[in-house]
This record gives C-alpha cells, structure tokens and sequence, in this order.
C-alpha cells in the first residue's frame, strides 16, 4: 500500500475538505441489515444516508460509520480498545480505511488468544500510520515487524467510501477530527516498558491470516448485544425488484453489498462474462435491446474470424448467369456434397444440346472427355445461345469438377 507519512497538525483540514465523496449508494434494506446488531440498543440513533450529507458533513451530533468497517468488526458503540485509540489520536471511525479496522480488530482477537493483556503501548509499537493517496484525512495501518503481522488483507472494498450511514448518541468517541498530541505522534518503542518488550517477543516474526480472525464478527456482535442488554434483530429481506433498481447513479454497476450476483438495472449496460462458441468465454455488453440476437451462433451474427473484431461471413463466389457448368436444379431437385453432406442430383445431359454442350472437344463427337478445368468456362455468348434452353433451365451439362465439390446453398446467380 503506497501510504505516506501522516502530517498530523493538517490531517484533520484535509479531511474537512475532502470534495471526492458521492452521496451514498445504501439501500434501506442494506442499512438495516447492516445495523441490526445495534438498532436494539435504546442510547443510538440511526440516521440513513441522504442527498446532503457526507462522511466529512454529518449531522449534527453523529458520525460516519462504512458498512465495511462493521463487516470488519467495529462494533457500535465502538469496543473500548477502539475508543482508546479514536480519544488518543482525535480521530473519527470515517478517517479510518476499511483494513485498518480489521487490523485492530485482528489484534484484539489475537492479543485474547494469546492471554495477552491490551494497551496503547503495545498497539503503537506493532502498527504505524500512513496516509490513504487520494483520499483526503484518511489513514491505514502498517506493520513494524519484519514480517506484515497480518495476511490477506482484502480488495473488495474498493468502493467502500460509497455506502455510508450516520450514528448519532452517546458513543464516547470525537465528532470531529482534532489535532493528535505530541505524545502519541512520535515512535512508542522508548517509552515501553519490560512487559511490552516481552509480548513483543512473543509476537515478533509471526504473520496470521486475517480471515480466521474476521470469521468471528458474527458471533462477537451477538456478544456486543448481549452484554448491552438487548437482542439482535434479525435480517430484513430485500424488497422486490430491488435488482433491477437504478443503484448505478455514477455509472458504477449494479452490485449487491451481500456479494450476491445483481441482475442488470433497466437502461443499463454491465460487462458480464458470457459462455458462446462452445464454451468459450469473452466479454460482451448485454442491454435490454440485445435480446434479437440471443442464442445466435457467432457464424450468424458475422462473427468468423479470430478476436473480438467483426469480420464478413465467407461469401459463396458468385458465377455469372453465363458461366457454364452450373447446374440450377428445379424444386424437385435435392443437392449433395461430399463434404457437406449434401444431395447433389446431376442430371443428364439433354439430347438436344448434348453435342453443344460446353465442356466436350469440338471435332471428336465421339469422345466425351470433359475439357480441363481451366477451359471449361464458356464466353456469355456461347450459353446463351444453347437452342431452346435458358440458364434457369434444367438440363445444362455440368462438368465432373464440379460434381465432385459442394454446391453453396443459397447461391445467388
């Protein structure tokens, strides 16, 4: 993660005026969803994103809480363990990434397995700060260790600045941003003490898969619940149709926050994998105007050649009307070819025209042999002046190139 160093003194201004956040994208069954391990609890008010508000411009009374930093574990109000570190350094939980919380909360699951006792201290000398690029007044956590003390951070909440709520009420946390103090900026390892050193030890060089810690947040928000008193409520279904609802305001597409798969929004277009050609996959763009050319093979939709490129179908050479050895069957005729599987019915050659016919030798009557292939093709002249006989008639002598090759269906002469 390419952070930079934290200039304290201007964190808090960068953030205020951070202009890159977009309205809110949490649906109001998501937002139930996401909160009903809290919205029994009397001491909180739930207020659902609107047009006018912004991470960085709640309302009054009440911070910005991201449905990932709750899927991560940040609990409502926040652990104690979270509020020691938002009281320490004046910071708000809409300044904190999505990850950095998974760490702490990793860390907390980490330190009880291990029957080692919290304390800032010890938090400071494991993880630093760093900037977020991009996003104003944001911070992430980085490992002192040799070796990152978590793995498996994850990137599927590349969008997770989008789907926000407010929580007003007594949550023991900063409001706003305020300036770190001096004491808690610079490095923490000078100022611990023996105890520290040793839980330092025993952590030092070791690296855990943040999934087995994460795995646990369920159940911890039950116990969250319960310890305040009141239940979990359970989760709400999605309203019909909410599938095809215009979630996509600033052309993201249509995705689900459940990580389910989303049908695609009227007026919409999303780049979805599509199995043709055998199973092949490419990427196509499906709209709600395609459906004509469902279920065409890419021969019919024009598609032959290799890539994505569009290429003109092979196109059967057209023999001109005067052109002789092709047969032009009537509508009892059936035509075979030899590769195509195809019936080819080759009539006899009409006694009348059979001494004209244009692939014999002139001067040996007797002698049948059809000339070479290359001298086969008549002028226009030659058959049109067959006696009695036009070229959409039956009976025109067809050479035996041509009765051993396929003729083209759909041949246009």
């Amino acid at each position: 993660m390419g952070g930079g160093d934290v200039q304290w003194a201007e964190l808090a201004t960068q953030f205020h005026r951070d202009s890159s956040y977009q309205e809110s994208l949490l649906m109001e069954h998501e937002l139930l969803n996401t909160i009903r391990g809290f919205r029994g609890n009397p001491d909180l008010t739930i207020i659902p994103p609107s047009a006018d508000l912004r991470p960085n411009r709640p309302p009054q009374g009440a911070i910005c809480i991201y449905h990932a930093q709750v899927e991560y574990g940040l609990m409502l109000p926040p652990q104690l363990e979270f509020r020691e570190i938002l009281n320490s350094f004046q910071l708000v939980p809409a300044q904190l990434s999505p990850n950095a919380i998974a760490y702490v909360y990793s860390l907390l699951k980490l330190l009880q397995a291990q029957e080692i006792p919290w304390t800032l201290t010890l938090f400071r000398s494991l993880f630093s700060w760093m900037t977020v690029p991009g996003y104003g007044g944001c911070l992430a956590l980085r490992s002192k260790t040799r070796r990152a003390m978590f793995s498996g951070a994850s990137s599927s909440h590349s969008d997770w600045r989008d789907y926000y709520f407010f929580v007003g009420g007594d949550l023991g946390i900063p409001l706003t941003p305020g300036v770190c103090p001096p004491e808690f900026s610079g490095e923490a390892k000078w100022v611990a003490g023996q105890e520290t050193l040793r839980n330092l030890e025993k952590l030092k060089g070791q690296s855990w898969p943040l999934k087995d810690f994460l795995r646990h947040v369920r159940n911890d928000i039950f116990l969250h619940a319960k310890t305040l008193g009141y239940d979990v409520l359970k989760e709400v279904a999605a309203p019909s149709g909410v599938a095809t609802m215009k979630r996509a305001r600033r052309g993201h597409p249509v995705t689900q926050l459940s990580k389910e798969v989303a049908a695609k929004g009227e007026g919409e277009e999303i780049r979805v994998p599509e199995p043709v050609c055998g199973g092949a996959v490419v990427d196509v763009v499906s709209s709600p105007d395609d459906t004509a050319d469902d279920k065409k093979t890419l021969a019919e939709l024009g598609y032959t050649g290799k890539g994505k490129e569009p290429m003109p179908a092979t196109k059967s050479q057209a023999i001109p009307k005067g052109s002789a050895g092709v047969i032009i069957g009537g509508k009892e005729e059936s035509n075979k070819a030899a590769v195509g599987q195809e019936k080819d019915r080759v009539e006899e050659p009409h006694p009348e025209v059979a001494p004209k016919a244009p692939g014999e030798k002139k001067g040996n009557s007797g002698n049948s042999e059809p000339e070479p292939p290359q001298k086969k093709v008549r002028n226009k002249e030659e058959g049109a002046s067959l006696p009695g006989r036009s070229m959409t008639g039956r009976g025109v002598w067809c050479p035996r190139s041509v009765r051993t090759s396929p003729v083209t269906s759909g041949m246009t002469v």
